[in-house]
């Protein structure tokens, strides 16, 4: 082996579209020396989390075949990290960020027919007062004193976790604090390195204008140019209205104790996230996409 690249990341920050990407690419250049792994939690405790409720032999297989959120994928790279380590491989790790609660109703989405079977007698209202319920009903038991510690809820809470993420998930697993170095909130990326890992950490809106830094970035593994193809969008699904009149009323009612925790964290300092600006970025979407259906 060459060397791993492996996409590290919180979940709908990109990460399904550079797994593809790359996965195609090594693929259809017969590159057999460069691995590309994709997960979200490789810490004993997460891996913990999913195997007490699904067994050790679960896993689920996305989209393309690519097996996803598994516990047995997390093992498999936890070695191949291990084999890296021994022989000085390097590891290259592409990371993401994400506004916190961009990220939360976008992650609590993504598993929408786990909340909410289809039903194609439901009508679209009815189905986003019950999302919203559920999501606010979650939202406030996991900003709780007495939030649930159980392995289903530690699992189901993922979605309010990004600006703990760095921390509990990154830090713990790596041992690298991702907040000793600025980010550059201009360029929406930065890089890091620890001996053989090399670190690419970029922002998630700014992520289709960083092509170029993420060639350079793989250039020692993969030589051939790449553009990162969309997939796995909320806009490229069936239920893409819904989704947007699910953000939009979260945006007007989620808890104001969340909206602090959230956005007074180090991590939303750290990447300049605030709670204006992801109201303004909705509204600018809703105004385009109404613009569109005029006549």
């Amino acid at each position: 082996m060459k060397g791993l690249i492996l996409i590290y990341q919180m979940g709908k920050v990109g990460s399904s579209a550079l797994d593809h990407t790359l996965k195609e690419l090594v693929k259809a250049n017969n590159i057999e020396d460069v691995k590309v792994m994709h997960a979200h939690f490789l810490t004993d405790y997460f891996v913990g989390c999913e195997e007490a409720i699904h067994g050790k032999n679960y896993f689920t297989v996305g989209r393309e075949g690519y097996s996803r959120h598994a516990s047995k994928e997390a093992h498999e790279i936890r070695a191949m990290i291990a084999e890296c380590r021994a022989n000085n491989l390097p590891v290259k790790i592409i990371t993401a960020a994400r506004d916190p609660i961009g990220h939360s109703v976008s992650s609590f989405f993504e598993n929408v027919d786990n909340y909410l079977p289809a039903n194609p007698l439901l009508e679209k209202d009815t189905a986003n007062n019950i999302l919203v319920g559920m999501y606010l009903d979650l939202c406030k038991k996991y900003f709780s004193e007495n939030r649930p510690r159980d392995f289903f809820s530690e699992i189901v809470f993922h979605h309010f976790r990004s600006a703990e993420w760095f921390d509990t998930e990154f830090k713990e697993f790596f041992g690298i604090d991702i907040y000793e170095k600025d980010f550059n909130r201009e360029t929406g990326f930065v890089t890091m390195r620890k001996d053989n890992i090399e670190i690419f950490l970029y922002d998630f809106a700014k992520l289709r204008d960083l092509g170029t830094q993420l060639n350079l970035f793989l250039s020692d593994l993969i030589k051939t140019p790449f553009e990162v193809v969309d997939f796995n969008t909320s806009d490229g699904k069936s239920n893409a209205g819904l989704y947007k009149e699910f953000k939009h009323e979260v945006l007007q009612k989620i808890p104001q104790e969340a909206v602090n925790k959230l956005y007074n964290s180090k991590y939303s300092n750290y990447f300049g996230y605030t709670f204006s600006k992801q109201q303004k970025h909705l509204a600018n979407y809703v105004q385009q996409r109404t613009d569109t259906q005029e006549p």
